[in-house]
């Protein structure tokens, strides 16, 4: 029933707000407007090179839409000239507030699957000359990127967008804010993170204690930290004691993402199941295990950069269900990963491009 009335809703949207009859020729664009008002701060980093690829573009504005979270990540460290702020799901009202702000813009980039009908709305009224998209379904949708980049990570989908805008030789290092040197207490071995942006996304308290207890078994000569955020860190000092291991501890004063990101610099090795940590692990040439969920034969864009230093341990879901399951992996994978990894060679920070704070 919910699904034939929101088809019923996108066909009568279709049929308002669809209305080109013809679909104009990409050109190089003047203003950019990227909508990432659905991001979190996984998403961000994975398409930071972006606003640095489109300054090849002599005189283009870029305009970012996106949550009040990111606000300050864009505008001090990603290099564009506007940045506007909305809630997640923004309603009419608010995409009202935003038109109004908005002016001279010729191409909009919004990379989603299916655009719903406020947006198609918001789009008819914006009147772009240009619209980069994965919804092509839509007909004033020019720049066609279902299709054409099925199966790509979505580093890989922005880059396609950039190529269509006449861009070479494109680099797709992140912009990653990294502060200066740490004090040794500050610097971990191996930085552990358990916690994702939900439950579901999450290892369940009992797993993550016994992956501890492998992890510095495996390890007595290293120095193990738990990474959690103000909302998690007293659950994190339950499971950090729970562990009962005298190598492991709770990572103090992460407060902020740039915290974050200064002990993940910092570190030796990073195991991560929350696609932020592993996204800013792996721009910043971490030995890196990120664990996901099988997807089955479906591709996951979201996975970190293939790299000799990155392993993906795969969890497996129960067979008569299609919920993830995070915890559904062997700790003899996870060390054969964490040794696969520690093997290789570190590659040099000064090889990839970083925004110093």
């Amino acid at each position: 029933m919910k699904r034939g009335i929101a088809s019923f809703v996108r066909t009568a949207g279709k049929l308002f707000f669809d209305r080109r009859s013809r679909v104009p020729a990409i050109s190089p664009p003047k203003h950019v407007v990227v909508i990432r008002w659905d991001g979190k701060y996984g998403d961000a980093f994975v398409s930071s090179f972006f606003y640095r690829e489109l300054r090849k573009l002599e005189g283009c504005l870029v305009t970012v839409i996106a949550p009040v979270a990111l606000a300050e990540l864009h505008e001090k460290y990603f290099d564009v000239d506007h940045v506007l702020t909305s809630s997640p799901n923004p309603g009419f009202s608010e995409l009202l507030r935003l038109l109004r702000k908005l002016r001279g813009i010729d191409t909009v980039v919004h990379l989603v699957g299916r655009v719903p009908v406020r947006e198609m709305a918001f789009m008819w009224l914006l009147r772009p000359q240009n619209v980069f998209s994965l919804d092509d379904d839509l007909n004033w949708v020019n720049g066609r990127m279902g299709g054409a980049t099925a199966g790509m990570s979505f580093s890989m989908k922005y880059a396609s967008v950039l190529q269509q805008m006449g861009i070479e030789g494109i680099d797709r290092t992140p912009r990653i804010p990294v502060p200066g040197a740490q004090t040794a207490e500050r610097c971990f071995d191996v930085v552990v993170n358990s916690f994702g942006s939900r439950a579901d996304k999450s290892l369940k308290a009992s797993r993550t204690i016994q992956a501890l207890q492998s992890i510095a078994d495996w390890a007595p000569h290293m120095r193990v930290g738990l990474l959690s955020s103000p909302s998690t860190s007293q659950q994190a000092e339950i499971i950090a004691r729970a562990a009962g291991r005298t190598n492991v501890e709770v990572i103090q004063g992460v407060n902020t993402i740039y915290d974050a990101i200064a002990i993940i610099a910092a570190a030796g090795m990073v195991i991560s199941v929350d696609t932020a940590v592993v996204h800013i692990a792996s721009g910043l040439r971490k030995k890196l295990v990120a664990i996901y969920p099988s997807q089955g034969q479906e591709i996951n864009p979201w996975l970190p950069e293939p790299s000799p230093t990155t392993r993906v341990l795969f969890t497996q879901a129960a067979s008569d269900s299609r919920e993830k399951n995070m915890d559904a992996f062997k700790d003899s994978e996870l060390i054969a990963a964490l040794s696969a990894v520690i093997e290789q060679p570190s590659i040099s920070i000064e090889s990839t491009k970083y925004v110093e704070d």
